[in-house]
């Protein structure tokens, strides 16, 4: 009869308390179980691209805004990406191009349950060259179209002499060949006779004003000279043609400045980075600088970390990088 109050004595001095709350279970990524996760998807087009001869690779990488990457995956035009898993959060979706980043998106992604996402990317396939390429049209006679080229090639060679003697040789025979005016002026500027090259722009030009590559060499001339307003004209009439060109927006940015119009260079020195992220990856140095002038520091300063990115290497790191940290 002494067990049951054996038993009895030990209920009875167990304490007695609130339950332990129970912890949520948590992933890899620190957020609960249960928390939304998403699978993102969606097709690569690009615009204009002849698929059939087309043989290089692109990459699609999405990150975090908080630096996590979700991977890296390999397509061909055409092809469907898909990253799964995603929780809520604010993320960059990228694509690059043998190394070089053609597309960037950014975008939140907030669902109250865990869905299927579509984004597709679209891209316009254009060369730098593309306007230069479209417009040589013009025909000549069989003799004057093989010193043409022969010009050219010297031209390519550094044979500037040759070049200018063949080019003149086609003149002599048509003088309303626009393009060799603008082979010409281009063996001008070279051999550093600015007067000679710019009387051979404004040939080309007075026979065909919207010709790109005569609109293009002639603002280049101009801001080799520090004409900065001579050059303003060409280079808008150069972006009207062409307004995909990184260059011309680049220059157009540049020449503005330079007649102290920094607000209307701003979005061509924009464009020019978005036209060609990587290859106009310098042109951050000089958004920073205006910024850093007008005492926006904070723009500043993203422009800066963006030219770090594409330019990790670069010799004026530890420099800005002090910037960055006294104006976070």
């Amino acid at each position: 009869m002494r067990t049951p109050l054996v038993l009895a004595l030990l209920w009875l001095l167990t304490p007695v308390g609130p339950p332990s709350p129970v912890q949520d279970e948590v992933g890899r990524d620190g957020l609960p179980l249960d928390a939304p996760r998403h699978t993102l998807f969606g097709d690569l087009k690009v615009k204009g691209l002849d698929q059939t001869t087309f043989t290089r690779t692109f990459n699609v990488v999405l990150q975090q805004s908080t630096g996590q990457s979700f991977g890296r995956i390999p397509l061909p035009p055409g092809g469907r990406y898909r990253f799964h898993n995603l929780p809520n959060g604010e993320y960059v979706l990228v694509v690059e191009l043998e190394n070089s980043e053609v597309y960037r998106e950014q975008f939140i992604l907030y669902e109250g349950r865990s869905t299927d996402i579509r984004r597709d990317i679209e891209l316009e396939w254009r060369t730098e060259e593309a306007a230069e390429r479209a417009q040589v049209v013009y025909v000549r006679s069989a003799g004057a179209q093989r010193r043409f080229e022969e010009a050219t090639a010297a031209l390519r060679s550094g044979n500037l002499k040759r070049a200018s003697e063949l080019l003149n040789e086609v003149l002599l025979e048509d003088e309303s060949d626009y393009e060799a005016w603008t082979e010409l002026g281009t063996v001008e500027f070279q051999r550093e006779r600015p007067a000679e090259a710019r009387k051979a722009y404004d040939r080309a030009l007075a026979l065909q004003s919207d010709f790109f590559p005569a609109l293009l060499n002639l603002g280049k001339l101009c801001l080799s000279q520090k004409s900065y307003e001579q050059a303003v004209a060409p280079l808008e009439t150069a972006v009207k043609v062409a307004p995909e060109h990184a260059e011309a927006n680049h220059l157009l940015g540049e020449a503005l400045l330079g007649i102290k119009k920094g607000s209307r260079a701003v979005p061509y020195l924009e464009a020019a980075i978005r036209l060609d992220p990587q290859g106009m990856a310098d042109v951050h140095l000089r958004l920073a600088q205006l910024y850093d002038r007008a005492g926006m520091k904070d723009r500043a300063a993203r422009e800066y970390r963006e030219y770090l990115r594409k330019r990790p290497d670069s010799p004026r790191r530890a420099e800005l990088e002090r910037y960055l940290t006294n104006n976070p």
